[in-house]
């Protein structure tokens, strides 16, 4: 199901993914991405995770042509901001319906999305979770901010195998 401007798919589009536990410190990259982008542009996106649904307003608010693509149902069409959007042809909403020949999970959802664009940007890409197989060896794609997760759970890791011995004195 389109709702809106489906000529926003006959333009050049980038898609921007994200994984689920994006460090705080990623954000003020991907903003300053976000905030670098015109009327020009359009951006695919989805509202999976927290960040993802930030990065939606933003584009909306910068008034930057957007596709929201979202599984089954389409939640916000109270928001001011989206049917503005809507109503001066900036935004499209793309809902994909499970039905009984077809069931869309996030994994297949991001899988078609990725065949569906020519530039794919990730805000921040967890090495450990399903976004990295997808994206590795991508030649259209880009990252914003480095990877800082698996630094983390390799500390973790050896924290682990050599814990420290801390003893109280009283």
């Amino acid at each position: 199901q389109y709702i809106g401007n489906q000529e926003l798919l006959k333009r050049r589009k980038t898609l921007f993914v994200c994984s689920k536990r994006a460090p705080w410190g990623t954000y003020e990259r991907i903003f300053g991405w976000v905030e670098s982008l015109t009327e020009r542009d359009v951006v695919v996106c989805c509202n999976t995770t927290e960040l993802e649904v930030e990065v939606m307003k933003s584009l909306v608010v910068n008034r930057v042509p957007t596709v929201l693509v979202v599984m089954n149902r389409f939640r916000e069409e109270n928001n001011a901001q989206i049917q503005r959007a809507l109503t001066e042809g900036r935004m499209l909403v793309v809902v994909m319906k499970q039905t009984d020949k077809k069931r869309w999970s996030p994994r297949d959802r991001n899988a078609f999305l990725v065949q569906k664009v020519e530039h794919i940007i990730g805000g921040y890409i967890d090495k450990y979770g399903s976004l990295f197989p997808l994206l590795s060896g991508k030649t259209n794609f880009e990252a914003i901010t480095d990877n800082f997760t698996s630094n983390i759970k390799n500390k973790v890791k050896k924290m682990r195998l050599e814990p420290e011995v801390h003893f109280l004195k009283f």
